[in-house]
């Protein structure tokens, strides 16, 4: 499954991670004025940036707080940025202990 092979649509009104759309249709366009280029390397950059974007503690605050209130709104966020993060959320629960240690003195607990 490759999250950079879902297309953010133009017509797409609510949030995104990086404050706009970034070019991820492959046709050499940018909304990023990063259009130096139409080899494909913007792309990339953008995949990139995207991915950075979802790691543990990147997403943007007003990421956060524009898809809480696109939710009131009882419109969704794209599947794009759903699927971003749910694979974030499961790489990060991989890496964390199932089991927490937890000190408990020998002569039992105090009271």
């Amino acid at each position: 499954f490759s999250v950079e092979s879902i297309v953010v649509e133009k017509s797409y009104d609510g949030p995104h991670p990086a404050g706009e759309l970034l070019d991820n249709n492959n046709n050499g366009s940018s909304n990023n004025n990063n259009n130096n280029n139409n080899n494909g390397s913007n792309n990339n950059n953008s995949d990139d940036l995207e991915t950075h974007l979802f790691q543990v503690g990147k997403l943007p605050r007003e990421f956060v707080l524009a898809s809480i209130e696109h939710f009131k709104s009882q419109k969704t966020i794209h599947k794009r940025y759903v699927a971003r993060l749910l694979i974030a959320a499961k790489h990060y629960y991989e890496n964390t202990p199932s089991l927490l240690d937890i000190p408990i003195p020998a002569n039992g607990p105090v009271e």
